[in-house]
């Protein structure tokens, strides 16, 4: 807030009594907090996106709309690879707003689809879905409790893929993923999320830990590597929010 924006609080504030200032205040700190943790999370997670390194899509291509590409997708019951591409590289950027799309009628539909394909097709579509999966979020704590319940089985079972790949993008998913809230995490370990993901911790050979720079890594010791990048986002942002539920609640007890 600048000071403009200071005069006019204060100004607007001038009238009220103590209970209505104390009200006043508090509505504003909460909301300003809000908007810092939106912020954050989307900062956070536009750096777990992927496809931004994908050439540019055709003039067509960016003019479809996001609940067109959808559409089009639960046609197929999400087979269609070049569609699963063009959403994964229109989620990318993180200009889109898919929430409103998953709280509308066929957005049980559209997860069912893509958990199916994630749970059941080859590595390559599977591979697409859980890059789709890391790249719709952030989620509202509502949505993102629905995708917890949904595709977090899924996602943590694909933490012992034999393919690196699928390991990275399950840890990104499940990172993005906590970010939607308490709630979400908290399922999320009820399905031993942290457990699993640990396990690709102690998976990773120590000599690829030592490796002073990416240019001395060979192409297997680079993935192995990025699968522990990924295992220890989703874990810090896992704990995290279980520390901070834990910081509230103990704050409240105190009080």
């Amino acid at each position: 807030m600048d000071s403009n924006d200071d005069a006019k609080l204060i100004d607007m504030m001038e009238p009220m009594g103590k209970e209505q200032l104390t009200t006043r205040l508090s509505e504003i700190s909460r909301k300003s907090i809000d908007e810092s943790r939106q912020q954050g999370r989307t900062t956070t997670i536009t750096k777990r996106r992927f496809g931004k390194d994908i050439l540019k899509q055709t003039d067509e291509e960016n003019n479809e709309s996001l609940n067109e590409i959808f559409i089009s997708l639960n046609l197929t019951k999400f087979s269609d690879k070049s569609l699963m591409k063009r959403l994964k590289i229109k989620l990318a950027d993180g200009n889109e707003n898919p929430e409103e799309i998953f709280m509308s009628g066929s957005g049980d539909q559209y997860l069912h689809n893509l958990v199916n394909i994630m749970s059941t097709s080859g590595h390559e579509y599977q591979l697409l879905a859980v890059e789709i999966l890391a790249n719709l979020s952030p989620l509202s704590e509502k949505s993102g409790l629905k995708f917890a319940r949904a595709a977090g089985p899924y996602l943590i079972t694909l933490l012992s893929s034999p393919s690196n790949a699928l390991k990275e993008a399950s840890s990104v998913a499940l990172g993005n993923l906590a970010l939607s809230g308490y709630k979400v995490v908290k399922v999320l370990s009820h399905q031993d999320v942290i457990n699993r993901l640990c396990f690709n911790l102690s998976d990773t050979p120590s000599d690829i830990l030592n490796k002073n720079t990416a240019k001395n890594l060979s192409a297997e010791d680079s993935s192995c590597s990025k699968v522990e990048s990924a295992t220890l986002y989703a874990l810090y942002h896992i704990i995290h929010s279980l520390d901070c539920s834990k910081l509230s609640n103990d704050g409240a007890s105190s009080g």
